[in-house]
C-alpha cells in the first residue's frame, strides 16, 4: 500500500450522509423489528511519520517519491532498520497500514546494492501474490526510469509472463520479479530459476514445486537472503504445523548451499504474534507492534433480518436480506463488496444483483463475481476494475479477502477506498471479526441471528494463534479433568459398558 505524507483521503460528509440514509431506509422498512442491532462508529486516526533512512539508495528514494511517499510511517521505519540489521522480526499492524513497504524497501535496496541477492515471498493465496506483483511492477517502472534528468531507455520486456525486469539508472544491472505458482507456464519456469531475484509463491508450490527440485534452484538457494511470510496469522492449526515443517526444510536446504536467510513476517493483529512466529521459524524474533499509519473513519453495522414467525423464532433468509441491503447501497452509488460463505451463495447473490443492476447497452457488467475457479486473467480484470472504479460491486468468497489492496488514487494524489463491505453470513462471533476493517472504511454485516449483544464483539480480547500438529485433536488442549469428564459421558462408552 502506498504511504503518503498527505495521508488518506478524508471522507466527504456527503458519503457518510449517504450511508446513514441507506441505514435509515432499511430501519424504516421494518418498524416493528429491530433490524439494526448495533452501530459502532470508529473515528479517524492521524499518521505518525519518520524520515526515510539514509542508507536507502537514491534511485529507490526517487521511485517512492514519485509514488508520493516522502516519509515512512513509524512502524515502517522500525521494520526497515531491523531488516537492515539482519534480524528476524514480525510486523503486527492492522490491515491497510502499509506492511508491504516494511519488507519491499530493505529487500529492493539490498538487491540494488548486490545483484546476487535473492528473496522469496510466501503468500497464502494467488490473488494476494498477484496484488503484490502489481506493486513491485510499479516500483520496477519507476526505478527503471530513475529520477528526473537521469532517464534511461526502457529495457525490453521480459519474455516471462508475470515478470518485470528493473534496470538501475546509470548501470546495466537488472533484476527480475516473478510469480511461481500453478498458473506459471512450464516454459517460463527455467527462466525464473535463472533470472529471478524476487520470487512470489505460496506454501503449496514451495512444498511440491521448489523444495523437491532444489538442485535446479542452486543459484537461488546459494544467494537466498530473505524469506517473507505475509499474512502470518493464517498459518495456524494443522496448516501452520505443516508450514513449520516446510520452513524447516527450506532452512536446512539453504544451509546446505551455504546461506542463512532472514525471515520477515507480517501479520494482522493477533494476541501472540511473536510466539507464533517463533513456532513457525524456530528462531527468536523481534516484534513491531506500534502502528503509525492513519485510519479513515469506519461505521460498523450489524443488520439482523426481520422476523417471519416470532413464536418459532424464524427470520427471513439472510441471502434475501443481503440482496436487499446490497441493492440499497448500490442504488446510492456506493462501491460495495459482498462476501458470501460459499461459491453457491456467491453465484446466487451475483444473479440477483446483476438482475437489479443491468449493464448498459454495449457496456461491461457493473456487478462482478470473484471466487475460486475463475481464470487468472478474469480475476486480475476484476481487481483492476475495483481499483479504477469501473466495477461498482463484487460478490466474492474469501478468495478476495486476504490483504488485497483495492484503493485507487484520486487526481489530487489521495487514496480513495471502498464505500461498503457487506458480509453475508450466519450469526457467529468470529465472522465479523475476520472481515472487520478489510480494505475499507465502512462495513455492513447481515446475519441470520445474533443471540448475544453485538456490541460485545468490539471489546473482546484478541484471539491467539497456535499450531496444532497433525493427529492432535482439539480436545488435547483441554485440561486432563475436562478430557476425562467428556470421555466418561460419551454415548458409545455407555452402550459398550451395558453390553459388557
Amino acid at each position: 500500500m502506498a504511504t503518503s505524507t498527505r495521508g488518506l483521503a478524508r471522507r466527504p460528509h456527503s458519503t457518510l450522509d449517504t450511508v446513514q440514509e441507506a441505514l435509515g431506509a432499511l430501519a424504516a422498512r421494518y418498524r416493528g423489528d429491530e433490524v439494526l442491532t448495533s452501530i459502532k462508529h470508529i473515528p479517524a486516526r492521524e499518521a505518525q511519520f519518520s524520515p526515510m533512512p539514509s542508507w536507502v539508495r537514491p534511485e529507490l528514494v526517487a521511485a517512492y517519491r514519485a509514488k508520493g511517499i516522502d516519509q515512512l510511517y513509524s512502524h515502517q521505519a522500525a521494520a526497515a532498520e531491523l531488516a537492515r540489521a539482519g534480524k528476524d522480526f514480525v510486523v503486527v499492524t492492522p490491515t491497510a497500514s502499509g506492511k508491504t513497504l516494511c519488507y519491499n524497501l530493505p529487500i529492493l535496496n539490498a538487491i540494488l546494492e548486490n545483484t546476487d541477492t535473492r528473496a522469496l515471498y510466501l503468500f497464502p493465496t494467488k490473488a494476494l501474490a498477484q496484488d503484490q506483483l502489481t506493486e513491485l511492477h510499479d516500483l520496477a517502472t519507476r526505478v527503471q526510469e530513475g529520477p528526473p534528468g537521469r532517464r534511461n531507455e526502457r529495457a525490453p520486456e521480459a519474455p516471462v509472463r508475470g515478470a518485470r525486469e528493473i534496470v538501475e539508472p546509470g548501470a546495466s544491472v537488472q533484476f527480475g520479479v516473478f510469480t511461481y505458482d500453478g498458473d506459471t507456464p512450464s516454459d517460463a519456469r527455467k527462466a525464473i530459476r535463472e533470472r529471478g531475484h524476487v520470487i512470489l509463491t505460496n506454501p503449496d508450490m514451495l512444498h511440491t514445486g521448489i523444495l523437491p527440485h532444489h538442485t535446479k534452484w542452486t543459484r537461488v538457494f546459494e544467494n537466498l537472503r530473505y524469506i517473507v511470510l505475509d499474512e502470518l496469522h493464517t498459518y495456524r492449526g494443522v496448516f501452520g504445523s505443516h508450514l513449520a515443517n516446510v520452513l524447516r526444510r527450506i532452512a536446512r536446504i539453504a544451509e546446505f548451499y551455504g546461506s542463512r536467510p532472514q525471515f520477515i513476517c507480517c501479520s494482522a493483529t493477533i494476541a501472540n504474534p511473536g510466539e507464533l512466529a517463533r513456532q513457525l521459524i524456530e528462531r527468536e524474533v523481534s516484534t513491531v507492534e506500534e502502528n503509525g499509519a492513519p485510519a479513515a473513519e469506519k461505521l460498523f453495522v450489524f443488520y439482523n433480518p426481520p422476523m417471519v414467525n416470532r413464536n418459532l423464532g424464524i427470520r427471513r433468509s439472510y441471502l434475501t436480506e443481503t440482496t436487499r441491503v446490497a441493492k440499497e447501497l448500490l442504488s446510492r452509488k456506493l462501491q460495495t463488496i459482498v462476501f458470501a460463505n460459499s461459491r453457491l451463495h456467491t453465484e446466487v447473490l451475483l444473479t440477483y444483483l446483476q438482475q437489479a443492476n443491468p449493464a448498459p447497452p454495449g457496456g461491461a457488467e457493473p456487478i462482478r463475481g470473484y471466487r475460486g475457479g475463475y481464470l487468472p486473467g478474469e480475476r486480475r480484470e476484476i481487481e483492476r476494475g475495483l481499483r479504477e472504479g469501473r466495477v461498482r460491486g463484487v460478490v466474492a468468497t474469501n478468495a478476495l479477502e486476504l490483504g488485497i489492496d483495492i484503493a485507487r488514487r484520486l487526481r489530487d494524489g489521495r487514496l480513495r477506498w471502498l464505500d461498503c463491505i457487506h458480509v453475508a453470513a450466519r450469526g457467529t462471533r468470529r465472522t465479523p471479526q475476520r472481515h472487520f476493517v478489510r480494505h475499507t472504511c465502512r462495513l455492513v454485516r447481515a446475519a441470520r441471528s445474533i443471540h448475544r449483544p453485538a456490541s460485545g464483539l468490539f471489546f473482546r480480547p484478541l484471539a491467539r494463534a497456535c499450531l496444532r500438529p497433525a493427529g492432535q485433536s482439539r480436545n488435547s488442549r483441554q485440561s486432563p479433568e475436562v478430557r476425562r469428564f467428556r470421555a466418561s459421558h460419551r454415548p458409545g462408552r455407555a452402550i459398550r459398558q451395558r453390553k459388557s
